[in-house]
């Protein structure tokens, strides 16, 4: 069987990344509304020198003591990087706030000279550990806040960056002038497996106005939140009822574009393997297995090109007239009954 990285909708996916502030144990079920267990804590990263804190979720519970074969069956692993410490509380907040967070600001918002702070290059060696650690898995990574800003520079720093599957960073600073120019050229080669969302009502997604950046800039369509820390935690983000967030029918076609290409390839790179497993099982492939291969691989294409239109179209119909709103639903209605012939709704 070939295991794959399970698909979240973006309202998923922040549920996922806010998981880093309940700091969670190793061996506990990282648990998501809708959906279940997604994966198991098999390391905690608390690096007392730098302040540097992060999860390292497998799909499947570890044993306490893992062989290297345990290590080697792990085909995906999550990285949450976690943001700042609140001030005054715990025993990292100054490495947070004062060695980081400030030399930061002051670099993207003035300029100076390229110098990451520790807490940068630590949460770099943390996804080039955790890489070697797991040799067969791809890496999908999580960030938010500080945790975005260690996210990003660990992308563009990583020695191995064909296994970074996907990431998904909230509400950082833009880190691309901290950047060497080799780091810049790695994440300009994984952009479109980055994706930054910013919410332009949060202070502190500061340095994204004409600049360059790390990954795909998803600019949210926001509402106003309860207060400055509220709007940082999520607060103003919005979401259709199919979980998708909210933001420019633009932005969310290349945003669903990019995102439907991670799962075809995917699916495609399952199919390879399955076609590997049959080679070596009977020296060739038979003509119906030949047959069966290159029409699911056709079947990936064509049902990655139907989602890639679908996204173009939203779903959320609350704004419209009651009228329009009741074509939406029986649009919804006629496109469910559709898949569930087994046939994609835009091609019938």
């Amino acid at each position: 069987m070939i295991c794959m990285p399970i698909e979240l909708n973006d309202k998923q996916k922040v549920a996922y990344a806010n998981w880093q502030y309940k700091a969670p144990e190793v061996g506990q079920p990282i648990n998501l509304p809708k959906v279940g267990t997604v994966g198991y804590v098999s390391e905690v990263i608390d690096n007392k020198k730098t302040g540097e804190q992060a999860y390292i979720i497998t799909p499947k519970k570890l044993p306490k003591k893992p062989t290297a074969s345990d290590l080697n069956q792990v085909v995906n692993v999550t990285i949450l990087y976690r943001g700042s410490t609140e001030p005054g509380k715990g025993d990292d907040w100054v490495k947070d706030w004062i060695n980081t967070d400030l030399p930061i600001g002051n670099q993207v918002i003035g300029g100076g000279q390229k110098m990451p702070p520790a807490q940068l290059k630590s949460a770099a060696q943390t996804l080039d550990t955790a890489m070697n650690r797991y040799k067969n898995a791809t890496f999908d990574i999580y960030g938010h806040s500080l945790g975005s800003m260690n996210g990003q520079y660990a992308i563009s720093d990583t020695k191995y960056p064909d296994r970074i599957h996907a990431a998904y960073l909230y509400e950082g600073p833009n880190i691309h002038s901290v950047l060497n120019d080799k780091q810049q050229r790695t994440a300009e080669t994984l952009k479109n497996r980055i994706f930054n969302y910013i919410d332009d009502k949060d202070y502190i997604a500061i340095g994204y106005t004409n600049a360059s950046m790390v990954g795909m800039l998803i600019r949210i369509d926001s509402k106003k939140a309860t207060g400055a820390v509220d709007q940082h935690m999520w607060g103003g983000y919005q979401f259709d009822k199919s979980g998708n967030i909210r933001t420019a029918t633009d932005t969310k076609i290349k945003l669903k574009m990019a995102q439907t290409d991670i799962v075809m390839q995917d699916q495609l790179k399952a199919l390879t393997s399955l076609a590997t497993k049959l080679t070596k099982s009977g020296g060739h492939l038979s003509a119906s297995e030949q047959i069966y291969l290159e029409s699911s691989e056709v079947l990936i294409i064509v049902d990655g090109i139907a989602k890639m239109v679908e996204s173009g179209f939203s779903r959320d119909y609350s704004s419209l007239p009651a009228s329009n709103q009741r074509n939406g639903d029986a649009l919804d209605r006629h496109r469910a009954a559709r898949t569930r012939c087994g046939v994609p709704f835009e091609l019938l």
